[in-house]
């Protein structure tokens, strides 16, 4: 009876060497073939998926708008918006001048606007406004043209020119030499009076 042969293993390749001091140079050291590096497709943010981060035009009105509706809207707020970073949205400022014009557009309308609305109501301000009646037994209705009032607001002035100007601040400051002259002025007596 035969004893099946078996087929001769293959030769086996050799290895790595056992130490780096094996290899005398570069060009001997075996090619590791290493698949993509960078970020995982599912990172928005991340330098890996620069498909994700591509500006388009459209990105201009929609940062105008996005301005204008946050007070003090920073790169990050807008980065938050466009699912980037900050850096991303400071590059896009720096190669895109359109994006850049509509940023600073939008930051400045926003802040004017709510100056102009803060100096109004400190002066006070009237505006055109219609009262409407209907007459019940009738149903006619009539639509009666006036002026609405509004007074000047204490606190909007206040905090107006604590904005504006350098003498109004919300804090005072006392400068004290000596604390025995304070004490004398809240007691109201004269600071050689005080006890030692």
């Amino acid at each position: 009876m035969d004893t099946p042969t078996q087929p001769p293993a293959p030769p086996t390749p050799p290895g790595p060497p056992e130490g780096p001091s094996q290899y005398r140079n570069r060009s001997q050291r075996p090619k590791i073939k290493r698949g993509k590096v960078g970020a995982p497709p599912g990172n928005k943010n991340a330098k890996g998926n620069k498909a994700q981060l591509k500006f388009k035009p459209e990105y201009s009105e929609m940062a105008r708008r996005f301005c204008l509706l946050k007070v003090d809207a920073t790169d990050e707020d807008l980065g938050k918006f466009f699912e980037v970073t900050a850096q991303t949205i400071y590059n896009w400022r720096k190669t895109y001048p359109e994006f850049k014009e509509a940023v600073l557009d939008g930051k400045e309308r926003a802040d004017t606007q709510v100056a102009n609305a803060l100096h109004k109501r400190a002066i006070g301000y009237e505006h055109e406004a219609v009262k409407i009646f209907a007459n019940t037994t009738t149903g006619n209705v009539v639509q009666v043209p006036y002026i609405e009032h509004y007074p000047p607001d204490a606190g909007a002035a206040k905090m107006w020119l604590t904005n504006r100007t350098k003498h109004w601040k919300d804090k005072q400051v006392v400068e004290i030499e000596d604390p025995d002259d304070l004490l004398a002025k809240v007691l109201g007596i004269d600071k050689d009076k005080l006890p030692e």
